[in-house]
């Protein structure tokens, strides 16, 4: 049996498409045996056109072809093929027309051989002309790219609306939300499909209007519920509307479903939000199906569930390739979610900024994800206890080539990376961050620190000229002028410095610390002055260090009249005094 299916599969893909609707010669009689097989021939038929191995359309340069003599029902064919990229005639909605999504003559349809009648319906003249009831009756039976072909470019109401439909029933581009909006103030059942394509953009308002229009669901023909089920009931569970999603299913019966592998998804779909195990099974069969990939995938990851590693891989090559293949205006966020998660589990920060240069990411949708995909990954890197996540990220941000330029995140993420890189010894690193920063708050302290730890004082004095304004900046410095016994630039420092007490403290203990005792008069009477009486025995303890300095100290003068045998005792102190403060002073 199935070695005769794909026999006559082989003659219809070669035959033209008209020849697949004929029906059989009337004088041969009909047994059982051809009964079923005609049976499984049309669900072959339809199945094979779904995924694309099959497709009915006429060649753009195609004739219409002149009647066989005793030929059975007309040939099915579309409009005559037009060129994608012609323009569309205006979308205006003529009220005073009927209503052009109506399908309620269209409930019996429930096959591929169904069309034989329409098909006949149509006169001789007709044929190559785009026929209405025809392109109703081909989305009524699941075939939007056929239907879409039939619709053509045509102009008038029917064939715009249909067409509108046709598309959006294949998810092709863009709904036209605006379009079924307008149509929907003229025929307020237009609301539903209105609601569709909000759903099918992610807008939490097309629920709304497809609840307050479910009778519209209820009425379509069952392979176009099919259909439509198997659209909403994923954008529901996306945005957290189960009920609804529920109410749509129960208008199948368990035959349709056992016999639909849609409605076995959508049902699937539902149980895997409500933590069913059987369901998570049922979602993860369909994962390597062309048709349920997207959808299957985006909502185990939306609800959490573990995918296997190595189907994790295929996936990802896949879904990276559609992104790359994908057009400038294409809806590529189901795919991206999945590959920026993969991306950031394993911190592989140049796969995900080398998807910033692909046409599919032009979109303002699309690049807001990817930043707040990259930025949440830094974040989280950065914080980590894993040094090799650290050092990713570090890395991330100096090859980052501007896609965090406006993101508010910025300046906090490259102080961290700036902070991280110093605390893990890199100091090249750190101040090639900070550099590109540019100036962002603290960093400017933060690589003067690092300089001068690492005894780098020419980018120390670099910095400091730099940044004049900046106090810790030029505190550093002015301890990197005393290491270096360097009084000019020294003076200079202190001329910029607030003398405040921190400051005059450390200075004083730094130059005391190096026994070059080369701080301005101003400063060591800046040091006098202090009245809080921790700082004042700080301060004395820099003046048992030199007591010529502070003639005017009240201990000086006892100074002078030690005993011989406290002499060993004082030096000891004082030892001990410069040994704390060069612990106290160092950074």
């Amino acid at each position: 049996m199935r070695r005769f299916v794909w026999i006559l599969a082989g003659a219809l893909a070669l035959a033209p498409p008209g020849l697949a609707l004929k029906d059989p010669p009337p004088e041969k009689a009909v047994d059982s045996r051809s009964q079923d097989l005609s049976s499984e021939f049309d669900a072959f038929v339809q199945q094979a056109l779904k995924e694309g191995l099959l497709s009915p359309v006429t060649p753009r340069d195609a004739r219409p072809a002149a009647p066989a003599p005793n030929a059975g029902p007309a040939d099915i064919r579309p409009a005559p093929a037009v060129t994608e990229d012609a323009p569309y005639t205006a979308d205006v909605v003529d009220c005073s027309t009927p209503y052009p999504l109506d399908f309620s003559n269209y409930m019996p349809l429930e096959r591929y051989s169904d069309l034989y009648e329409i098909a006949n319906a149509i006169p001789d003249g007709a044929r190559d002309k785009f026929s209405p009831e025809l392109t109703r009756a081909l989305i009524a039976l699941d075939l939007a790219p056929e239907a879409a072909s039939s619709a053509g470019r045509s102009s008038e109401a029917d064939g715009v609306a249909l067409r509108h439909l046709a598309r959006l029933i294949e998810q092709r581009g863009a709904p036209a939300t605006a379009y079924f909006a307008e149509l929907a103030r003229c025929h307020s059942d237009a609301g539903f499909w209105q609601g569709l394509a909000l759903l099918s953009e992610g807008d939490a308002d097309g629920a709304r209007l497809v609840n307050d229009h479910l009778f519209v669901f209820r009425n379509l023909p069952l392979q176009l519920r099919d259909r439509v089920a198997f659209m909403a009931v994923p954008a529901l569970d996306a945005i957290g509307d189960r009920t609804l999603a529920q109410k749509m299913l129960t208008t199948f019966n368990e035959a349709q479903v056992a016999n639909s592998a849609q409605l076995t998804f959508a049902f699937a779909i539902l149980g895997l939000g409500a933590g069913d195990k059987a369901s998570e099974k049922v979602i993860e069969d369909f994962l390597l199906q062309s048709r349920f990939e997207e959808p299957a995938l985006a909502a185990l990851v939306r609800h959490k569930r573990p995918v296997r590693q190595i189907v994790r891989a295929i996936l990802l090559e896949e879904m990276v390739t559609q992104i790359e293949f994908a057009q400038k205006d294409a809806d590529v966020r189901g795919d991206l979610r999945f590959v920026l998660d993969e991306l950031s589990r394993d911190s592989m920060y140049g796969p995900m900024m080398r998807l910033s240069d692909l046409p599919s990411m032009q979109t303002e949708t699309a690049h807001e994800e990817l930043v707040q995909a990259l930025a949440a990954t830094l974040a989280r890197d950065l914080a980590s206890d894993d040094r090799l996540r650290n050092l990713a990220a570090i890395e991330a941000l100096l090859n980052e080539p501007g896609l965090l330029d406006k993101a508010p995140q910025r300046s906090a993420l490259f102080e961290t990376a700036t902070n991280a890189a110093i605390r893990l010894g890199f100091g090249t690193l750190g101040e090639a961050l900070a550099a590109k920063a540019e100036g962002a708050a603290g960093l400017a302290d933060q690589r003067t620190l690092l300089a001068y730890r690492q005894k780098e004082y020419d980018t120390v004095f670099q910095l400091a000229e730099r940044h004049p304004q900046d106090q810790g900046v030029q505190r550093i410095a002015a301890k990197a002028a005393i290491d270096r016994g360097e009084r000019a630039r020294l003076a200079t420092y202190e001329k910029r410095l607030k003398l405040d007490p921190d400051t005059v403290l450390t200075l004083v203990e730094h130059d005391a610390a190096t026994a070059r005792w080369i701080l301005s008069e101003s400063v060591y009477r800046a040091a006098g002055a202090l009245t809080d009486e921790a700082q004042r025995v700080r301060i004395a303890r820099v003046m048992r260090l030199k007591p010529s300095i502070w003639p005017e100290y009240p201990e000086h003068e006892e100074a002078a009249r030690l005993p011989v045998a406290s002499i060993p005792g004082k030096l000891n102190q004082s030892r001990q005094a410069l040994e704390q403060m060069k612990a106290e002073a160092a950074p």
